[in-house]
């Protein structure tokens, strides 16, 4: 089975699912987007125009496989506390200055496990579609999103 790395693949893929009748009706497909997406940060303009577009698709997937009655949807994490951060080089000091300060700007740093209940709800919920749900805690001010 190939897999799926860009939004070519994706949309070649569900004009094949679509003309050939390849999945059952009844099943879903759950996207990772990034809360860069929503609000991007200094810095972040293109890594928010791309989880943007796994939104956007998210919702123009679901549209499109309505009728079929297979379901799409996303997840769209902020800052998740991993092992992956270790493995990408980041210093143990380096990781907890990054958390310290998303705590300060956005209040969470989700865990995995907060991540995975995302997931698990989207699986079971048969009425969810084209759904987006945000793990991220934002700071309000007097101007909205702080």
């Amino acid at each position: 089975m190939k897999s799926i790395h860009t939004v070519e693949d994706l949309t070649l893929t569900t004009q094949a699912v679509k003309k050939h009748n390849i999945i059952n009706p009844g099943g879903s497909l759950t996207l990772t987007s990034g809360s860069a997406g929503i609000k991007p940060g200094k810095g972040a303009a293109i890594g928010g125009a791309l989880n943007a577009g796994v939104i956007t698709l998210t919702k123009g997937l679901a549209s499109d496989l309505a009728e079929i009655k297979f379901r799409v949807n996303v997840v769209v994490p902020g800052l998740v506390k991993t092992e992956l951060w270790g493995k990408l080089g980041q210093s143990e000091e380096k990781q907890q200055e990054t958390f310290a300060n998303t705590v300060q700007s956005m209040g969470f740093v989700a865990a995995p496990d907060d991540i995975a209940e995302a997931y698990l709800y989207l699986a079971k919920a048969e009425y969810a579609t084209g759904t987006s749900i945000e793990i991220v805690k934002y700071n309000l001010d007097s101007s909205g999103l702080g």
